[in-house]
């Protein structure tokens, strides 16, 4: 789970959600991008005509949106992760609405901080990444990593007319900041 379209969760029963890499303690989950699903769009055609139902951050969201209203339905629930469950010599448990509310306002945060640092001029996604991660999260394939996660939410700002491309394989401000609404509006396909 979580290393799939639409960061699927498996259920055990009535009270234990396995969410693999959906959700984890301490650290954000690593999005997909809607370009990835290019690679992959003649297995799921044709019930999955368009990616964003399945890859990106936007789906990713619907994900976690409908992740949180599992939690408002079958409180109490055991939520295990692939990693991190136990770390730091101790137990990571997650309230899975919790969680989820943290997640979300993670995406918010790093989408204003994103805006935040393109209103001083065109930045690539190694710009932009430099910009938002602690360095020592950059080293080795982290750089990779930290340029994927800036990517899906560039997406999500082009989706959301905040940020366009530029010429150089940049992204651009285009002085909007409508992400917020995005965000709120995305429903969890049932």
């Amino acid at each position: 789970p979580g290393h799939s379209p639409d960061a699927l969760a498996f259920f055990l029963g009535d009270e234990v959600l396995l969410v693999g890499d959906t959700l984890l303690p301490d650290i954000s989950p690593h999005p997909t991008r809607l370009c990835y699903f290019d690679q992959v769009a003649n297995i799921f055609a044709p019930e999955y005509p368009q990616g964003d139902s399945i890859y990106g951050l936007r789906a990713y969201i619907r994900s976690l949106k409908k992740l949180e209203r599992i939690g408002t339905r079958m409180e109490p629930l055991i939520v295990l992760p692939a990693h991190r469950l136990f770390y730091n010599h101790r137990w990571n448990e997650m309230g899975l609405k919790k969680r989820v509310r943290e997640l979300l306002n993670h995406h918010v945060e790093r989408c204003a901080g994103i805006l935040e640092k393109l209103k001083e001029g065109p930045k690539t996604a190694g710009e932009l990444a430099a910009a938002c991660f602690d360095e020592a999260l950059l080293k080795g394939n982290g750089i990779v990593m930290a340029e994927n996660e800036i990517l899906s939410h560039c997406e999500l700002l082009q989706s959301s007319g905040d940020v366009v491309s530029c010429n150089g394989g940049g992204f651009e401000a285009t002085g909007t900041s409508t992400f917020e609404a995005t965000i709120a509006a995305l429903e969890p396909e049932d």
